[in-house]
Protein backbone atom coordinates (compact mmCIF):
# COMPACT_ATOMS: atom_id res chain seq x y z
CA UNK A 1 0.00 0.00 0.00
CA UNK A 2 1.27 3.29 -0.98
CA UNK A 3 1.90 5.16 2.23
CA UNK A 4 -0.81 7.20 3.75
CA UNK A 5 -3.54 5.80 1.72
CA UNK A 6 -5.22 2.81 2.98
CA UNK A 7 -6.95 1.46 -0.21
CA UNK A 8 -4.75 -1.16 -2.65
CA UNK A 9 -3.56 -0.06 -5.66
CA UNK A 10 -2.95 -2.18 -8.22
CA UNK A 11 -1.20 -1.11 -11.32
CA UNK A 12 -0.37 -3.70 -14.27
CA UNK A 13 0.10 -3.95 -18.16
CA UNK A 14 -1.70 -6.79 -19.84
CA UNK A 15 -0.76 -7.83 -23.45
CA UNK A 16 -2.68 -10.90 -25.35
CA UNK A 17 -2.91 -12.13 -29.01
CA UNK A 18 -6.38 -11.26 -29.48
CA UNK A 19 -9.82 -10.02 -27.57
CA UNK A 20 -12.83 -11.53 -29.15
CA UNK A 21 -16.21 -11.03 -27.53
CA UNK A 22 -19.76 -11.94 -29.00
CA UNK A 23 -23.44 -10.38 -28.43
CA UNK A 24 -26.78 -9.74 -29.75
CA UNK A 25 -27.84 -7.32 -31.97
CA UNK A 26 -28.48 -3.58 -30.27
CA UNK A 27 -32.25 -4.33 -30.31
CA UNK A 28 -35.36 -2.64 -27.89
CA UNK A 29 -35.48 -6.20 -26.22
CA UNK A 30 -31.61 -5.87 -25.49
CA UNK A 31 -31.81 -2.41 -24.35
CA UNK A 32 -34.94 -3.19 -22.20
CA UNK A 33 -32.45 -5.36 -20.10
CA UNK A 34 -30.32 -2.97 -19.63
CA UNK A 35 -33.42 -0.79 -18.12
CA UNK A 36 -32.47 -1.38 -14.58
CA UNK A 37 -33.65 0.38 -11.89
CA UNK A 38 -30.38 -1.17 -9.58
CA UNK A 39 -28.19 1.21 -8.18
CA UNK A 40 -25.02 0.44 -10.14
CA UNK A 41 -21.57 -0.70 -8.02
CA UNK A 42 -20.06 2.44 -8.45
CA UNK A 43 -19.43 2.87 -4.85
CA UNK A 44 -17.09 -0.45 -4.45
CA UNK A 45 -14.51 1.75 -6.06
CA UNK A 46 -13.91 3.74 -3.15
CA UNK A 47 -12.41 0.16 -1.90
CA UNK A 48 -9.37 -0.50 -4.92
CA UNK A 49 -7.49 1.67 -6.92
CA UNK A 50 -6.30 0.57 -10.46
CA UNK A 51 -4.50 1.44 -13.45
CA UNK A 52 -4.45 -1.14 -16.32
CA UNK A 53 -2.94 -0.50 -19.65
CA UNK A 54 -4.64 -3.40 -22.40
CA UNK A 55 -2.91 -4.06 -25.60
CA UNK A 56 -3.84 -6.32 -28.62
CA UNK A 57 -2.52 -7.13 -32.05
CA UNK A 58 -6.34 -8.04 -32.80
CA UNK A 59 -9.36 -7.12 -31.61
CA UNK A 60 -12.79 -9.50 -32.95
CA UNK A 61 -15.97 -7.86 -31.80
CA UNK A 62 -19.45 -9.90 -32.94
CA UNK A 63 -17.18 -11.59 -35.66
CA UNK A 64 -15.71 -8.33 -37.32
CA UNK A 65 -12.00 -7.75 -37.28
CA UNK A 66 -11.29 -4.41 -35.89
CA UNK A 67 -7.39 -4.47 -35.46
CA UNK A 68 -5.48 -3.67 -33.17
CA UNK A 69 -6.41 -1.95 -29.87
CA UNK A 70 -4.80 -0.27 -26.73
CA UNK A 71 -6.85 1.03 -24.21
CA UNK A 72 -6.54 3.00 -20.60
CA UNK A 73 -8.48 1.54 -17.57
CA UNK A 74 -8.36 3.73 -14.22
CA UNK A 75 -10.41 3.16 -11.15
CA UNK A 76 -9.78 5.80 -8.04
CA UNK A 77 -12.23 6.66 -5.19
CA UNK A 78 -14.52 9.08 -7.13
CA UNK A 79 -14.20 8.14 -10.73
CA UNK A 80 -14.16 4.81 -13.50
CA UNK A 81 -12.98 5.90 -16.86
CA UNK A 82 -11.51 4.02 -20.03
CA UNK A 83 -10.58 5.49 -23.21
CA UNK A 84 -7.71 5.01 -26.16
CA UNK A 85 -5.39 7.55 -28.11
CA UNK A 86 -6.13 8.05 -32.02
CA UNK A 87 -4.91 4.29 -33.58
CA UNK A 88 -6.26 2.07 -36.67
CA UNK A 89 -9.55 0.56 -35.80
CA UNK A 90 -12.06 -0.60 -38.57
CA UNK A 91 -10.04 0.48 -41.31
CA UNK A 92 -9.56 3.63 -40.37
CA UNK A 93 -8.37 5.77 -36.99
CA UNK A 94 -10.49 5.88 -33.55
CA UNK A 95 -10.16 7.83 -30.45
CA UNK A 96 -11.98 8.20 -27.42
CA UNK A 97 -12.68 8.60 -24.12
CA UNK A 98 -15.73 7.62 -21.17
CA UNK A 99 -15.71 8.12 -17.23
CA UNK A 100 -17.97 7.93 -14.42
CA UNK A 101 -17.32 10.43 -12.09
CA UNK A 102 -19.00 9.23 -8.38
CA UNK A 103 -20.52 12.35 -6.88
CA UNK A 104 -21.87 11.42 -3.59
CA UNK A 105 -25.36 10.41 -4.40
CA UNK A 106 -25.01 10.98 -8.23
CA UNK A 107 -22.69 9.36 -11.27
CA UNK A 108 -22.20 11.77 -14.06
CA UNK A 109 -21.16 9.91 -17.29
CA UNK A 110 -19.38 11.64 -20.31
CA UNK A 111 -18.22 9.83 -23.48
CA UNK A 112 -16.41 11.38 -26.36
CA UNK A 113 -15.40 9.35 -29.35
CA UNK A 114 -14.75 10.15 -32.60
CA UNK A 115 -13.90 7.54 -36.18
CA UNK A 116 -12.27 8.60 -39.29
CA UNK A 117 -12.39 6.89 -42.45
CA UNK A 118 -13.82 3.57 -40.97
CA UNK A 119 -15.40 0.67 -42.70
CA UNK A 120 -19.40 0.97 -41.74
CA UNK A 121 -20.28 -2.15 -41.98
CA UNK A 122 -17.34 -3.79 -39.80
CA UNK A 123 -18.11 -0.79 -37.08
CA UNK A 124 -21.51 -0.47 -36.78
CA UNK A 125 -21.42 -4.50 -37.14
CA UNK A 126 -18.95 -5.37 -34.86
CA UNK A 127 -20.20 -2.02 -32.19
CA UNK A 128 -24.06 -3.24 -32.92
CA UNK A 129 -24.41 -6.12 -34.68
CA UNK A 130 -25.48 -3.57 -37.52
CA UNK A 131 -24.50 -4.79 -41.14
CA UNK A 132 -27.23 -2.84 -43.08
CA UNK A 133 -25.05 0.33 -44.09
CA UNK A 134 -21.41 -0.56 -46.23
CA UNK A 135 -19.09 2.32 -47.34
CA UNK A 136 -16.75 4.57 -45.27
CA UNK A 137 -17.97 6.90 -42.03
CA UNK A 138 -16.67 9.55 -39.88
CA UNK A 139 -17.91 9.56 -36.53
CA UNK A 140 -17.96 11.72 -33.79
CA UNK A 141 -20.57 11.78 -30.95
CA UNK A 142 -20.36 13.23 -27.39
CA UNK A 143 -22.80 12.23 -24.59
CA UNK A 144 -23.05 12.64 -21.09
CA UNK A 145 -25.75 11.79 -18.57
CA UNK A 146 -26.29 11.53 -14.60
CA UNK A 147 -27.93 9.28 -12.11
CA UNK A 148 -27.07 5.96 -9.96
CA UNK A 149 -29.01 3.39 -12.35
CA UNK A 150 -28.61 2.28 -15.85
CA UNK A 151 -32.48 3.47 -16.14
CA UNK A 152 -31.51 6.64 -15.14
CA UNK A 153 -28.47 7.32 -17.37
CA UNK A 154 -30.05 6.01 -20.51
CA UNK A 155 -33.30 8.59 -19.86
CA UNK A 156 -31.57 11.74 -19.19
CA UNK A 157 -28.54 10.67 -21.64
CA UNK A 158 -27.78 14.06 -23.95
CA UNK A 159 -25.42 15.35 -26.45
CA UNK A 160 -24.60 15.17 -30.16
CA UNK A 161 -23.77 12.36 -32.93
CA UNK A 162 -22.54 13.53 -36.55
CA UNK A 163 -22.14 10.99 -39.06
CA UNK A 164 -20.48 11.81 -42.34
CA UNK A 165 -20.39 8.90 -45.29
CA UNK A 166 -18.53 7.99 -48.39
CA UNK A 167 -20.17 5.42 -50.87
CA UNK A 168 -22.73 4.61 -48.57
CA UNK A 169 -25.11 2.12 -49.73
CA UNK A 170 -27.82 0.72 -47.37
CA UNK A 171 -29.85 -2.24 -48.18
CA UNK A 172 -28.55 -2.05 -51.64
CA UNK A 173 -29.84 1.04 -51.73
CA UNK A 174 -27.20 4.20 -53.08
CA UNK A 175 -27.40 6.60 -50.59
CA UNK A 176 -25.79 9.58 -52.24
CA UNK A 177 -27.30 9.03 -55.20
CA UNK A 178 -30.64 8.66 -53.54
CA UNK A 179 -30.69 12.52 -51.83
CA UNK A 180 -29.44 13.81 -54.56
CA UNK A 181 -31.68 12.08 -57.15
CA UNK A 182 -34.25 10.43 -55.45
CA UNK A 183 -35.54 8.82 -58.77
CA UNK A 184 -32.81 7.16 -59.07
CA UNK A 185 -32.01 6.32 -56.03
CA UNK A 186 -34.16 3.17 -55.97
CA UNK A 187 -37.12 1.69 -57.76
CA UNK A 188 -39.49 -0.01 -55.26
CA UNK A 189 -41.58 1.08 -52.61
CA UNK A 190 -40.41 -0.77 -50.04
CA UNK A 191 -36.56 0.63 -50.56
CA UNK A 192 -38.20 4.25 -50.55
CA UNK A 193 -39.89 3.51 -47.42
CA UNK A 194 -36.18 2.28 -45.95
CA UNK A 195 -34.31 5.62 -47.15
CA UNK A 196 -37.61 7.87 -46.28
CA UNK A 197 -36.32 6.58 -42.68
CA UNK A 198 -33.13 7.13 -42.96
CA UNK A 199 -33.42 10.73 -44.12
CA UNK A 200 -35.93 11.22 -41.26
CA UNK A 201 -32.77 10.44 -38.94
Amino acid sequence: LAAGIDRPTLVGDIAVSQIATFGPKLEMSVLAKLWSEQALPFADGKSIEFNLNVKTPKLVLRGHDMGPLETKLTVDQNNTSFGFVQQPFAGGQIEGNFSFENEGKNIISFGSLTAKGVNAQTFFGGLLGWTALTGSVDVTTNLKSEGTTPAALISFLKGDFELKGKDLVMNGVDLQKALSSPSEGWTDAETASVQANVVAI
